[in-house]
């Protein structure tokens, strides 16, 4: 049997969340305390509290733009190098262009 990926999902999305745990071994971390708690069977940690745990654990780290606007990234990027998150979501489009970052966007197109 092949071991699940292990992905950190920074900023909760509830379609994401859904349907990644399907596939792999997810995380999710956020910092609105409202989120906190498990999601279709995922915990939803405080991202000020176990951001290096858990990004550290990750082989993959999926991140909002937010992260950008938050100032969150500075964090993320002492423990996990920028060119290897995957970013998503609105706010990192124009950011992502002009730093070439990899990102996702379902809807781009």
């Amino acid at each position: 049997m092949l071991r699940k990926r292990k992905i950190a999902l920074i900023g909760y999305q509830p379609a994401f969340v859904e349907k990644l745990s399907k596939e792999f071994t997810l995380k999710v971390l956020d910092l609105n305390k409202d989120n906190f708690g498990k999601r279709y069977g995922v915990s939803v940690l405080d991202g000020n509290k176990f951001y290096k745990d858990v990004i550290k654990w990750a082989e993959i780290v999926l991140a909002t733009g937010t992260v950008f606007v938050n100032g969150i990234i500075d964090k993320i990027v002492e423990i996990k190098p920028i060119e290897e998150i995957i970013f998503y979501g609105v706010t990192i489009s124009g950011i992502a262009k002009l730093l070439n970052l990899k990102r996702i966007c379902f809807y781009s197109k």
